[in-house]
């Protein structure tokens, strides 16, 4: 059993205990409006550190991408909070179109990507093909990110889209960040806040090594989110509990499992 939630995340875990209801927006309606601020945003919007990286354009490049393609509200919002970082570079490259419902499609033939926008406007290249085609796009030029960055999506099980792509990302030697939300009415800013602190705070490890982290958002019927805690994966084919974001246990929890019924953002290392 391992519990290394560190000293600015157990802060967190007071400050977002102290808040509202989640009020997060529809996930599966893009409109041409950024998401919107929530109680969980706001909680965790928490000074950035000194990471001691060297100064100068691109001393870092994340790459983000998104199974549900270039429209997608929750990579704009992954992008929204990842674009304004110093000393990185970050890239926008997504399917075309959402592809959720082809995990593990591939095109007959490679594709390029063209130039294209996310919903309000962020720079971008879209690939007409598969999330295993937008992998080929990035790795092409031989020049490999620092970190890959999928999601916001609700579409992160084992055999997903998204996981699909994390895996064969890692075997090209990429070291890979999924973001989770869960429920129909996910909160993707409080989410994306969250992946703005797991990436201040947590950055080092993420890009140690080509490796699967997945950053998991549960949605609350009632209380909030909080965490994010770090914890060891569950086991494949664990069943997902009933989350109560009331429950009152702060852990240590054996597993994501354990920290997602008690209403815990949870960051693991699947691979």
């Amino acid at each position: 059993m391992r519990q290394l939630v560190r000293g600015v995340l157990a802060t967190l875990v007071l400050l977002l205990s102290a808040c509202g209801v989640n009020e997060g927006p529809d996930a599966s309606t893009a409109s041409a409006e950024p998401v919107g601020e929530t109680a969980l945003a706001s909680a965790s919007r928490i000074s950035t550190p000194d990471s001691g990286r060297p100064a100068g354009p691109a001393a870092l490049t994340i790459v983000v991408t998104s199974p549900e393609g270039i429209d997608a509200p929750g990579l704009d919002a992954a992008v929204s909070v990842l674009a304004g970082r110093p000393d990185t570079a970050v890239v926008v490259t997504a399917p075309a179109a959402d592809t959720t419902a082809t995990p593990d499609g591939h095109a007959a033939t490679a594709l390029a990507a063209v130039d294209a926008t996310t919903m309000t406007g962020h720079p971008a290249s879209a690939v007409n093909g598969s999330m295993l085609d937008v992998l080929d796009a990035i790795t092409a030029p031989g020049a490999l990110p620092d970190l890959l960055v999928i999601g916001l999506t609700d579409d992160a099980g084992p055999e997903s889209a998204a996981m699909i792509g994390a895996r064969v990302a890692v075997e090209r030697g990429i070291p890979v960040l999924v973001v989770a939300v869960g429920g129909d009415d996910p909160d993707l800013a409080g989410a994306g806040m969250l992946l703005a602190t797991i990436a201040d705070y947590e950055l080092d490890a993420l890009i140690e090594a080509p490796a699967v982290h997945v950053l998991t958002v549960p949605a609350c019927d009632q209380g909030m989110v909080r965490g994010p805690v770090l914890v060891d994966a569950a086991a494949v084919g664990e069943p997902t509990p009933t989350v109560d974001c009331t429950d009152p246990d702060t852990g240590p929890f054996d597993d994501e499992i354990d920290a997602w019924a008690a209403g815990h953002a949870t960051l693991a290392r699947h691979s």
